[in-house]
């Protein structure tokens, strides 16, 4: 998983430097407390993943599936949408019904939003991110 997250880390974006054992221990805990769920897309290999995490909704209380990962590297894009199909599938098994999911907005490519639309979503929020200081 790490080496998928640092591959995703710089075409993101992300300000900062990329820490795999952040990120490692990150999701240890997550899977400690069964609060998370990963979908591996293997094809040659492992060449995707998408991670959500499994928490209450904070306005109703209902349970809610949050994809804060999802990369696919660029020879299979095209293959990211078996990833969130696992996600749903998932969400069936846990009786969740609620999922919800963010994406970059410097996405290369076909864009993450049009996938998400296609499969059902609606756009609820946007967010912004401010870098305070030096990281």
């Amino acid at each position: 998983m790490a080496v998928l997250a640092g591959e995703a880390f710089p075409e993101g974006g992300f300000p900062g430097e990329f820490s795999a054992a952040h990120y490692c221990s990150w999701w240890a805990a997550a899977f400690d407390s069964l609060a998370a769920a990963v979908f591996l897309l293997e094809i040659d290999f492992v060449e995707g993943m998408l991670c959500a995490t499994a928490t209450r909704e904070i306005m109703t209380g209902q349970q809610i599936l949050t994809v804060v990962h999802w990369y696919v590297r660029p020879k299979y894009r095209g293959h990211g949408a078996e990833l969130l199909n696992a996600l749903f599938t998932e969400a069936a098994r846990r009786d969740v019904k609620l999922i919800s999911a963010g994406c970059m907005m410097n996405q290369p490519g076909r864009s993450v939003a049009q996938i998400y639309l296609k499969k059902g979503f609606r756009m609820t929020e946007l967010t912004f991110l401010k870098q305070t200081g030096a990281l």
